[in-house]
């Protein structure tokens, strides 16, 4: 039934004994040959700086200036907002019908001129919010990245000095252990010597039994 159907359209080889391949599979083929993908084109885009007059964004954007803008419209239109909507429609209506040289849908044409300019002004300011956060993101991740790394390079650094601190605490116990042994090694030389000398102080004091001192 497929072949006898798709044979209304197409023309078949019969597929031979070395090829292998089935209708099932041709048609897979045929598909996967045919298939592409459809990327769709990026909106239009108009970079333009902050507070630029509008009518200079429009000039830059290669709009032609009409003899009856739309913002002239709303002006007139702002003008009749007190008579209520209907009545204002139509006294537009009928400032349309007396004058030849402008015309509503020319107006309204102008306004979706600019719209669509303006429309592709706010993606080009969205494209420029969406970089400036891409970014502040990679600034900010960087700036992340320098304190991390200096958070590691301290810690390592206080290691360090930590392990120092233990050795030189080591070492000045054991020198202080030193001069304190030697200090009393000196006390006790000095008692010692002292005891000596005092010794002998009272010996040579003895005399003064035997000789009678003359006065």
């Amino acid at each position: 039934m497929l072949k006898k159907f798709l044979g209304a359209f197409v023309t078949f080889e019969e597929p031979t004994a070395s090829s292998g391949l089935s209708i099932e599979d041709i048609l897979k083929e045929d598909i996967s040959t045919n298939d592409t993908t459809f990327v769709p084109e990026p909106p239009p885009v108009i970079v333009t700086e902050p507070d630029k007059p509008f009518e200079q964004i429009y000039s830059e954007a290669g709009l032609v200036q009409v003899s009856y803008t739309v913002e002239k419209l709303l002006r007139v239109a702002d003008g009749l907002k007190a008579m209520g909507p209907t009545m204002a429609a139509q006294a537009l209506a009928a400032m349309d019908e007396a004058d030849d040289s402008w015309s509503i849908p020319e107006v309204l044409a102008d306004r979706d001129a600019k719209v669509n300019v303006l429309n592709q002004v706010l993606n080009g300011l969205q494209i420029r919010s969406t970089e400036a956060k891409t970014s502040r993101d990679e600034k900010a991740s960087k700036a992340d990245a320098i304190l991390e790394e200096a958070k590691t390079t301290i810690a390592a650094q206080i290691a360090e000095l930590q392990t120092t601190l233990v050795d030189i605490t080591t070492q000045v116990a054991t020198e202080k252990d030193s001069i304190e042994q030697e200090y009393l090694a000196t006390l006790a030389k000095n008692e010692k010597e002292t005891g000596r000398v005092r010794d002998e102080i009272s010996r040579l004091l003895t005399v003064d039994r035997f000789v009678q001192q003359k006065g």
